[in-house]
């Protein structure tokens, strides 16, 4: 169904120009899974710690602090030049690579085997997490028209919760599971963690395919990284609104991995 000019309707929602349903489809799997899998690598790294280290419980607290210290400090550090690239070269490319380089990091951590190995690893991880989470954020702003965003904010949230739910409760458990069953512990991480790379892989061809591809069309000319970066630091100078979403961002992103890290490790 399209309206007057011409923009495409996706349920409740009007996309922006030159956006279809199957694009949309596409982002709301990508947010279902970007969500679902960020939440179980916070339940996971516990199991792998007890399983994989052999870490002492009275020193998980520690590790998984320094881990969660450490990984985002490194998304700080990539997520504005990974949003201005993205501006510069699509939203596409950097969110199927970012699944790949998640594959590839998913799938290296059942071999560490020493805290600094782990480290090394999750560090990996988190430039897959700063690619995919900034892109998740793009892509729901791009996809929608101003006057329908907020519903396609709802029904993203959604499917966010859900894919947290569905994560966590499958396939966060699913090494436990397998140990009750005879599997040896070690290798019951390997062969989730293995389901959790293969659906990397695969999150990766679908958003390569799905997504909508090009440059953000409020991106009229080709800029540069630093450039870009720029014109991100003006807007927020001239609107402190800015300021205060990306303040209540800091607050409400802190308590969820500290609530999420340590309340997992609880389970364990």
């Amino acid at each position: 169904m399209r309206d007057l000019i011409g923009t495409r309707r996706f349920g409740p929602v009007w996309l922006a120009p030159g956006y279809t349903p199957w694009n949309a489809s596409t982002s709301l799997l990508a947010s279902f899974i970007t969500i679902g899998l960020l939440a179980f690598l916070a339940f996971i790294r516990p199991y792998l710690l007890n399983a994989n280290l052999d870490i002492p419980q009275d020193q998980q607290g520690r590790i998984l602090g320094t881990i969660g210290f450490f990984n985002e400090i490194v998304s700080i550090l990539l997520v504005a030049p990974i949003g201005a690239l993205s501006d510069i070269i699509g939203r596409k490319p950097i969110y199927s690579l970012g699944f790949l380089w998640l594959a590839v990091g998913v799938f290296l951590y059942p071999v560490a085997r020493t805290f600094p190995q782990f480290l090394t690893c999750a560090l990996f991880v988190s430039v897959g997490v700063a690619a995919v989470g900034c892109m998740l954020a793009a892509v729901l702003a791009d996809t929608a028209r101003d006057d329908s965003r907020g519903a396609l904010v709802g029904i993203t949230g959604f499917c966010q919760g859900l894919g947290a739910l569905v994560f966590v409760l499958g396939l966060g458990r699913m090494p436990q599971r397998l140990s009750a069953s005879g599997m040896d512990a070690v290798a019951a991480g390997q062969l989730t963690l293995g389901i959790a790379a293969s659906l990397c892989l695969l999150t990766a061809l679908i958003c390569w395919v799905g997504l909508k591809s090009g440059v953000p069309e409020q991106a009229t000319k080709r800029a540069s990284i630093k450039e870009v970066l720029q014109i991100y630091l003006l807007a927020a100078k001239a609107n402190p609104i800015i300021w205060f979403a990306c303040m209540l961002q800091f607050v409400s992103f802190a308590d969820r991995i500290i609530i999420g890290e340590f309340f997992n490790a609880r389970l364990q």
